[in-house]
């Protein structure tokens, strides 16, 4: 009785219909994996992207110049330039901007806004105080985050002046820092003289932030819009 075999030919063929059937089912595994992979970042970064407006939006309608109330009932705003919105003029690229090295660097700056609380002068001892202030900082860095700082300084209530400069953050206390986005491409900044109908009113800004993921093409965008109490500049 003979012993029956298969044919190389045979061999090859069974070898050749197990490898297309291994690499679909591989192919298959690959684009769900690839699909799953993008929900999930799109969920993560639209949920970033959304929390990072609103603290945008907040730090903005919170802005406000520094003042002094002295008795009796007299107001002083301090509108030095340091103190209006600060903002980058234009489009943002990631790629241009310097690495965030240091838990006090802040890669490339485009927002900065002042929040104060006036300083009181001319009352009661124990009422009496210095102005303090928070400053609002947004950042990009080399690597795509979009990082948030949070700084607290004073101005003296006895040298309360419309003629000083401030440097910001200067020499203002750190009191807090976050990424608030990963993954960030490009951030565009502009002033929206569209929205104002008079010069008088203050003028809003609009902050659109365009996030990519990693090795793909699949992006999202967010548009932040504030309108601060303060006049707004460019930053220089």
């Amino acid at each position: 009785m003979k012993n029956k075999g298969f044919t190389l030919v045979e061999v090859i063929i069974a070898f050749a219909v197990l490898t297309l059937f291994f690499g679909g089912l591989f192919s298959l595994y690959s684009s769900g994996s690839k699909m799953g992979n993008s929900t999930m970042w799109l969920q993560t970064i639209t949920n970033q992207l959304k929390s990072c407006a609103r603290q945008i939006n907040t730090s903005i309608r919170k802005s406000s110049y520094p003042s002094l109330l002295t008795f009796p009932q007299k107001i002083m705003e301090n509108k030095s330039d340091c103190f209006r919105v600060q903002y980058y003029n234009g489009k943002l690229e990631a790629k241009d901007c310097p690495e965030l090295t240091s838990n006090s660097n802040f890669g490339k700056i485009f927002l900065i806004t002042t929040e104060s609380t006036p300083a009181k002068t001319g009352y009661s001892s124990n009422e009496n105080h210095d102005a303090e202030m928070i400053y609002h900082i947004f950042s990009l860095a080399k690597n795509g985050d979009l990082t948030y700082s949070k700084y607290q300084d004073s101005e003296s209530k006895d040298s309360f002046t419309d003629s000083f400069t401030k440097t910001i953050p200067g020499s203002a206390t750190g009191i807090y820092k976050t990424t608030l986005v990963r993954n960030v491409e490009s951030i565009k900044c502009e002033r929206k003289d569209e929205n104002r109908s008079s010069e008088t009113e203050p003028q809003p800004i609009q902050i659109t932030i365009n996030c990519v993921m990693p090795r793909s093409s699949t992006s999202r965008s967010e548009v932040a819009v504030g309108t601060p109490n303060v006049e707004i500049m460019a930053l220089k």
